[in-house]
């Protein structure tokens, strides 16, 4: 029982890991396809990081590692990215309380 049962978990994380690795191909396609460069997209909110990797690159390899980057963002998946997102909502609302907390001691 304990054999069957170990050998069940091996197969399993063998099916996680294979499944992961065709999303990632089709993340990376999907953003190779469609030209979807998160480097590039975040380049107006970090210009010294986006010139970092101009420089560090050149244009082409930038442009590559920002495809990659979005082929991976892309397949973790939609409840990765909500999840992220309800962290970023709590972590908005903690600073607020605290920037709140802040001017009322200060006043």
């Amino acid at each position: 029982m304990g054999r069957a049962t170990t050998e069940h978990k091996q197969q399993d994380r063998v099916r996680r890991a294979i499944i992961r690795v065709i999303a990632i191909a089709l993340g990376i396609g999907f953003a190779v396809l469609f030209q979807i460069d998160t480097l590039q997209l975040l380049a107006p909110i970090s210009a010294p990081a986006q010139a970092m990797w101009q420089e560090t690159l050149g244009s082409n390899g930038a442009h590559v590692v920002g495809v990659v980057l979005s082929g991976i963002a892309a397949s973790a998946g939609s409840s990765f990215w909500h999840d992220q997102s309800a962290r970023l909502r709590q972590l908005k609302a903690a600073s607020a309380m605290v920037r709140e907390l802040t001017e009322e001691k200060g006043s």
